[in-house]
């Protein structure tokens, strides 16, 4: 499956200058199940869930409370989708599941029809700013990575990675970068089913990997689809 280019007509968050046409990156505003009805052959599937919690609401550092920006997805249907991105994959594949770790026994008791098979896990450690959390402040965030046949990695990697937070639960695009030169070769198909601020669009944009993603709320993907502009 070829992604189609990105629209060059529609223009950035401030109206001034249309988006990057990037070849073999298709960044969508859209919902999940639009790609995964035609997606076929991913050497690599990111899953970054909007995970339900209990509050709408998230603390803040100096304690008051926000609320959540985006919509919020319940353990069924982050499985319905994983399992269609296993059944749109290539026959040997990796999936890297980003989780929390109050989610963390609940995903592997509701994930454990999605196909994929668990592997191991690593974890991002961010180095600035305060957590949030109840009994204690998060500072570190898993990723599972699962495989669908017998994928073999391209290099080593490590399974954790040091670097600041960042606004919106976005993930470091350095680390991605990384972990998608160990998992694909240059030109194999990344699939991204919650694209966010689309860290993984820039990584396989710097890595030469094509690029399938995305995401339903048109603020963030105009914010993404601004930060792919300034990639270069």
């Amino acid at each position: 499956m070829t992604p189609r280019a990105t629209s060059d007509q529609q223009l950035d968050l401030w109206g001034a200058r249309p988006h990057p046409d990037k070849p073999g990156i298709d960044l969508r505003c859209c919902d999940v199940a639009e790609i995964l009805a035609e997606c076929r052959g991913a050497r690599l599937v990111m899953s970054d869930p909007p995970w339900v919690y209990d509050n709408a609401e998230i603390p803040r550092g100096d304690g008051s409370m926000a609320e959540i920006p985006y919509s919020l997805l319940d353990m069924a249907g982050i499985s319905t989708h994983l399992r269609a991105a296993y059944d749109s994959a290539a026959n040997d594949a990796y999936l890297l599941c980003w989780c929390t770790w109050p989610k963390l026994s609940e995903w592997l008791t509701a994930g454990h029809d999605i196909g994929w098979t668990y592997k191991s896990g690593g974890s991002w450690h961010k180095t600035s700013g305060l957590g949030v959390g109840f009994h204690w402040r998060g500072d570190t965030e898993p990723l599972l990575l699962y495989t669908k046949g017998n994928p073999r990695p391209f290099g080593c990697i490590r399974n954790g990675y040091g670097s600041p937070r960042q606004a919106h639960s976005e993930k470091p695009a350095e680390w991605l970068s990384q972990l998608v030169e160990a998992f694909t070769e240059p030109g194999d198909l990344v699939l991204d089913v919650y694209s966010g601020l689309a860290p993984m669009a820039r990584a396989c944009l710097t890595t030469g990997r094509r690029y399938l993603g995305a995401e339903i709320d048109p603020e963030r993907h105009q914010m993404a689809m601004a930060r792919l502009w300034r990639n270069g």
